[in-house]
């Protein structure tokens, strides 16, 4: 089937009720679609053990509660564009570091809020917990750093204009092989802060 057909018969299927299942039937390699069924609808914890390398020690969706769902749906995206995390590439880690920060900043929300019972103190931007966890120091800054570098890794792929000695605006191309390393850092700070998250949650059961 060409391109165009694919993509024509996706559009056509977005507007009926079908299921995620019969999405991997027609669209995927079986390969593909059977470890996306071996997930069970459990992206976020499929993520956190991805980036973690090894399984939870704690109940997710107890934890979450009330905005697992919505977690879930942001680590779907994720698994949906590269899974394991490490293959994904190019452009596609702007958007896979987008959905994945939002994914576990709930856990942060919940662990600062509900665990530690702490007001998160600023103007409300999305930075503000990551500086919260930064000033407490010990652990918690290292978990606040991280995803404070993982935001800024993200935000680089957006902030590319500049302007010249000319004065001519111009957007600043990222190299594959800076993409390459943007990536690997993200990688390796997700990994740092989730299991120092993972040795607080357990310790807080």
């Amino acid at each position: 089937m060409k391109y165009t057909d694919v993509r024509k018969d996706i559009k056509s299927k977005l507007s009926e009720e079908f299921t995620l299942n019969e999405f991997y039937d027609d669209y995927l390699s079986d390969e593909r679609a059977d470890r996306y069924r071996n997930l069970s609808d459990k992206f976020v914890e499929a993520l956190y053990e991805d980036l973690n390398g090894k399984e939870l020690d704690f109940d997710v969706q107890e934890f979450l509660s009330g905005v697992y769902r919505n977690s879930n749906e942001y680590a779907k995206d994720c698994v949906h564009m590269a899974y394991p995390s490490h293959k994904m590439y190019g452009l596609r880690v702007k958007g896979w570091t987008d959905s994945a920060l939002k994914a576990f900043d709930s856990f942060l929300l919940i662990y600062i809020q509900d665990y530690l019972k702490e007001e998160i103190k600023g103007s409300g931007k999305e930075r503000d917990k990551y500086h919260h966890l930064i000033e407490k120091g010990g652990s918690d800054l290292l978990i606040g750093q991280s995803f404070d570098t993982i935001y800024q890794q993200r935000n680089a792929f957006s902030h590319v204009e500049f302007k010249d000695e000319n004065g001519v605006r111009k957007q600043r191309p990222l190299s594959q092989k800076r993409m390459r390393g943007m990536k690997n850092i993200i990688l390796e700070q997700f990994s740092i802060a989730l299991k120092g998250l993972e040795n607080k949650l357990k310790n807080y059961g």
